[in-house]
Order: structure tokens, then sequence, then C-alpha cells
């Protein structure tokens, strides 16, 4: 009976047919995700993807790089990595790219999205009529801005899922 029951909760998981085909609801935790090969390719497309939208933020012509763009983009990237680096360095290329390792890949580079940290240091060039900034000052401001919503956002996300239930503790 509770065979029946355990396949009854695994087959509703899944709300669309089509999405039951393809994608399986068990997770193979033989496979790895977090690889030297992931993150470096996270951290390439992060950068690359910051400096063009940042680039093309200031253009009349905009083109935004989102994350479906970084879906397509990231799965022949990693199958390339897979097939250059030489498969006796088992650190650095485990086999072949997954799709745990794709997915980290897109999280990683969506993580990061300087355009609106710019907007500051462009309201002040626009409105203050200064035409020269420190781009030492900039950077910094840039990146002050981003750590601390990350911050934020960190605690946030550790205060409502990662405290333990008070009816755990045994006092």
């Amino acid at each position: 009976m509770d065979d029946i029951h355990a396949t009854d909760i695994d087959c509703e998981q899944l709300s669309y047919e089509e999405v039951e085909h393809v994608i399986s609801n068990k997770d193979d935790r033989t496979i790895s995700c977090l690889t030297i090969r992931s993150c470096l390719l996270g951290i390439c497309l992060a950068i690359g993807r910051s400096i063009l939208n940042a680039y093309f933020h200031y253009k009349t012509n905009t083109f935004f790089m989102g994350t479906f763009h970084l879906f397509l983009l990231s799965y022949p990237l990693g199958l390339l990595l897979a097939f250059i680096i030489p498969k006796k360095y088992k650190m650095l290329n485990p086999g072949k790219f997954t799709i745990k390792e794709h997915l980290l890949v897109v999280i990683i580079a969506k993580a990061c999205d300087p355009t609106y940290g710019l907007l500051p240091l462009d309201n002040k060039r626009v409105y203050r009529n200064t035409s020269s900034l420190n781009p030492v000052i900039g950077i910094i401001f840039v990146s002050a801005t981003q750590l601390m919503g990350f911050g934020i956002a960190g605690s946030v996300i550790f205060e409502h899922l990662c405290q333990v239930n008070e009816k755990f503790n045994q006092t």
C-alpha cells in the first residue's frame, strides 16, 4: 500500500505531461554540479554579461542578455570545455557536462547585473554637471551597492528559511 501511495505522489509532482517526459523528478546524487569547469564558465559568463548589458544600456538600439540567452549560450560552451580540457585531469574535467552544471552556470551568471548600480553614477553625471568622476570611486560605489544588496537578500533568506524550528529544540 505504501509503494502505491509513493508512486502516486511522484506522478503528481509534475503538473504538465510534456515536462514529465523530458525532466525526471528524481535526483541523481552521483552527478556532480560544483566543479571547477562550472565555476569558471559561470564567472566568465557573468563578466561577459555584465559588460555587454552595461555597454548596450547606453545605446539607442538596446540589447539585453537575459536568462534565455544564458541558457542557450552556456550549454554549448560547457560541452566545448568538456571536450577541450584533457580527461586525465579529473579535477578540471570530471566527465561529460551535466544538467546540474548547466543550471549552476546559469545561476552564477544571472546573479551579476551591474546596470542598476550604474544608474546613480549616471544621474550624478547628468544632473549635477560633473563631467569627471574618479573611476576608483565609481568601482567602489558599484561594488558596495551590489554587495550590500546580496548581503540583505542573504540575511532575509537565512532568517526565513534556515532557522531551526522551535519544535526541534529540546528545552
